[in-house]
């Protein structure tokens, strides 16, 4: 699947990595389906968009999915689940989604 990613670090040295891309609907949809299993859903997200959360090694991962793009944020200061909601809510904004 390609995408575009883009990183940043803010002044305390906390890294922040945001992964967007735009799967064929059958493949969004798999991966879809597969999140919900895997992980624990989120609410805070507009009608018709799906967000999922886990930590992975002090890592917090958030996936959302929207009609047309996968978003993945990790960073070790996600620690609950609602920690990306405002930047998840942005980046969801700035693609359309």
């Amino acid at each position: 699947m390609q995408g575009i990613a883009c990183a940043f670090r803010s002044s305390d040295g906390t890294a922040v990595e945001i992964d967007v891309a735009q799967p064929v609907a059958a493949e969004l949809q798999s991966r879809r389906d597969a999140a919900i299993l895997l992980a624990d859903p989120i609410a805070g997200y507009p009608s018709g968009v799906e967000a999922y959360f886990e930590l992975e090694d002090a890592i917090g991962v958030s996936t959302i999915y929207s009609s047309k793009h996968m978003i993945v944020m990790r960073s070790a200061a996600f620690y609950e689940p609602g920690d990306h909601a405002d930047l998840g809510n942005a980046v969801l904004k700035t693609v359309g989604g």
